[in-house]
């Protein structure tokens, strides 16, 4: 395991990845997907793991698909370890929490009242 790692920028998706890992989520595609609009998540995984030297643990699983002929799906989920979170401490965590709180505020100003031109 690698404990010299850095972190991306705060604003970046890769960040939001990161920020949920350390927070102990396991990630799939499908949560990515839902939390910050992206399908890039492989791509967010591999950045993290090459360039800020992320140990980052991958796992692969099947599910049930809604497919008629009963298919199955291959998925792979995301998670750090106990001991990398133990690892970035309190640095992590404040990481972790400046970058949920940057998402917070873009999202609270997405959605306040738009100041709307009436006759």
């Amino acid at each position: 395991m690698h404990l010299n790692f850095s972190y991306p920028k705060k604003n970046s998706l890769a960040g939001r990845v990161v920020a949920r890992l350390l927070r102990g989520q396991i990630v799939d595609h499908h949560i990515i997907d839902l939390s910050i609009g992206s399908y890039r998540l492989a791509a967010y995984i591999h950045y993290l793991r090459k360039r800020h030297r992320w140990d980052i643990y991958s796992m692969e699983l099947k599910k049930n698909t809604k497919d008629p002929v009963q298919r199955n799906a291959t998925y792979t989920t995301y998670a750090l370890t106990d001991e990398c979170i133990e690892w970035a401490g309190t640095e992590g965590q404040a990481y972790a929490d400046e970058v949920l709180g940057i998402e917070n505020e873009r999202i609270n100003r997405s959605i306040e009242p738009r100041n709307l031109i009436t006759d």
